[in-house]
């Protein structure tokens, strides 16, 4: 059973809780109050967004006209959708071109130091 934090009230951890309880690093923008973050296994990266009226979580790759930047995967943050994110390169629904055009970043490092923008995440430590 997964955990949606939206609809389950303050006592609940927050997103990033269960991230770093998975042993997954955390990269935020907003440090103060962040709504979204991008999470890794070191390897492997997936996003995450809450707040709002609805969650998501993504996967990953570098930027291409076809697919963006990634797949949505669920509308739930669960400990099994946040795996899922980090494993897809591309949905069973995605066309043959679409799969083509995805190219997955080498690691976390890789998605860093691809921009100036991504350089600017700051992990978030326990």
């Amino acid at each position: 059973m997964g955990l949606n934090f939206l609809s389950k009230g303050q006592n609940m951890k927050t997103p990033i809780q269960t991230m770093h309880d998975m042993g997954l690093r955390v990269f935020v923008r907003d440090t103060e109050n962040p709504m979204y973050c991008f999470f890794t296994d070191g390897k492997n990266i997936g996003y995450a967004q809450w707040g709002g009226i609805r969650e998501s979580v993504s996967s990953v790759h570098k930027p291409n006209k076809s697919t963006g930047t990634g797949f949505n995967v669920a509308d739930e943050i669960t400990r099994e959708t946040l795996l899922a994110a980090m494993q897809t390169i591309a949905p069973h629904w995605a066309s043959a071109s679409d799969r083509a055009s995805v190219r997955k970043y080498r690691d976390i490092d890789d998605y860093l130091k691809s921009s100036k923008w991504n350089s600017e995440l700051t992990e978030v430590v326990k």
